[in-house]
């Protein structure tokens, strides 16, 4: 996260929203901690993330509503 938002910081852009992936399996808010710890620290920029959803069904659907 620290080259790329110092780039896109260079660049004008003072926002960046990256692809967070989940694992198959754990809960949607354990893959979003890990996109946040990866930024914690090293982000010069605001950001969010865009989840990515690998597997669909009523466990990862009940789990939307506390992510969102």
């Amino acid at each position: 996260f620290e080259s790329g938002t110092i780039a896109a910081a260079f660049g004008g852009t003072t926002t960046v929203i990256d692809f967070c992936l989940t694992n198959k399996g754990l809960p949607l808010s354990q893959s979003i901690q890990s996109w946040h710890d990866k930024a914690k620290d090293k982000a010069v920029i605001d950001y969010g993330f865009h989840l990515m959803i690998g597997e669909m069904n009523d466990d990862v659907l009940k789990q939307l509503d506390s992510v969102i």
